[in-house]
């Protein structure tokens, strides 16, 4: 079937016999089809005034209607509303693509997308704002100078979308002064049990109990010949430590309910919501945004569509038994080692629990072999 095609319908009593002029007229037609007092084809809409005009010269009555796209075309000329609608769409789509409507942050690890599009929005650019308008360069270089966390910004304009490209800038850690005298010093009280020691002169040995604070390992380092030497103390120095450590977790505890969940949804034009208000000031929620692009046939739409959630919740005080509370303190325990303590061998955990009017109370006596060096500087007096 053609695009822009005609279909004609012929009525004769010969059709074999008309057919066969219409071959030798030499207009240009497809599908012919016998009809029950006729027959049938589709020609080109080029070729009506031709088709019509050998209809009239051999004297055959003829109807025709149109196919392909131009039968809903033509439809349309009895629905001006619509052709106008269609109009204006398309033209608001023209114009839309004159502004930034959607801003896509990419990179960005530790910094969140809020803090960037505010940093954005200090600067003069945010959603809605004609591109013409925007000077990228001069945007970026001042996103960079007020923003010190990041070391990278780019902002790339593909149609209606910006793209906004970071990278965050890496902290490197604190530079040691090599050329400066260290100590190591105990960190924690303990039984020492080996050393790895590097550089420096040894203060203990191996079965020492020591105190935190005390010196391990000294920079100042005697030669043979008596000159004493001023170094930078470096080792490892492994000890087993005892600590004595209490959590209490309180018998009743204030904690949200949750009651429902309503949902809105609408759209986000130009930085602006079109969504229906979620919560009141006198209730508890917690309201989660979700934003997608909107796309038709893979082609962009110029808004976002946006989805809010509202959880409502009343806080109630939770009565908690012994065994919740005690579970949670063994969770406060398992949180407190795994930062504290990572890098420990756990070699004993005695445990206790001790039952208040108000708290339940966790003592976990708490034997490890960990390194206990620490380094601190030598201070020189002058």
């Amino acid at each position: 079937m053609k695009l822009l095609a005609i279909r004609y319908r012929i009525t004769t009593v010969t059709p074999e016999k008309t057919l066969s002029k219409l071959i030798r007229s030499g207009i240009d037609f497809s599908l012919p089809r016998r009809e029950e007092d006729g027959f049938s084809f589709s020609s080109s809409i080029f070729s009506k005034r031709s088709v019509l005009k050998w209809c009239r010269e051999v004297n055959c009555p003829v109807t025709y209607g149109f196919e392909g796209v131009i039968t809903p075309i033509f439809a349309l000329k009895k629905r001006p509303g619509i052709i106008f609608g269609g109009l204006l769409a398309f033209f608001l789509i023209y114009l839309s693509t004159f502004f930034v409507w959607s801003v896509r942050i990419e990179g960005n690890e530790s910094i969140s997308d809020g803090e960037i599009v505010r940093l954005l929005d200090q600067c003069g650019f945010r959603e809605g704002i004609l591109k013409s308008s925007v000077d990228v360069n001069e945007i970026q270089n001042v996103a960079l100078a007020r923003f010190h966390q990041l070391s990278f910004l780019s902002i790339n304009l593909h149609g209606m979308v910006a793209d906004v490209e970071v990278h965050e800038r890496i902290t490197s850690p604190k530079a040691v002064d090599e050329s400066a005298p260290y100590n190591l010093i105990a960190d924690w009280d303990g039984v020492i049990l080996s050393s790895v020691v590097l550089e420096g002169q040894s203060m203990f040995q191996v079965g020492d109990t020591v105190y935190k604070g005390q010196l391990l390992v000294s920079g100042l380092v005697d030669s043979t010949s008596g000159i004493t030497n001023v170094r930078h103390a470096r080792g490892k120095v492994f000890a087993r430590t005892s600590r004595t450590l209490t959590f209490e977790i309180p018998l009743e505890v204030i904690e949200p309910q949750y009651t429902r969940v309503e949902e809105a949804r609408g759209i986000r034009v130009l930085g602006h919501s079109f969504c229906r208000r979620l919560g009141n000031e006198e209730g508890n929620y917690d309201i989660e945004v979700e934003e997608k692009e909107a796309k038709i046939l893979g082609i962009l739409l110029p808004f976002t569509l946006e989805k809010r959630v509202a959880r409502y919740y009343e806080e109630t005080k939770t009565v908690l038994s012994y065994a919740e509370a005690e579970e949670r303190a063994y969770e406060e325990y398992g949180r407190f080692i795994s930062t504290e303590l990572d890098s420990a061998q756990i070699v004993e955990e005695i445990f206790s629990t001790k039952e208040t009017d108000v708290s339940l109370i966790l003592t976990a006596e708490v034997t490890a072999i960990e390194n206990i060096a620490k380094e601190k500087k030598i201070e020189v007096m002058e």
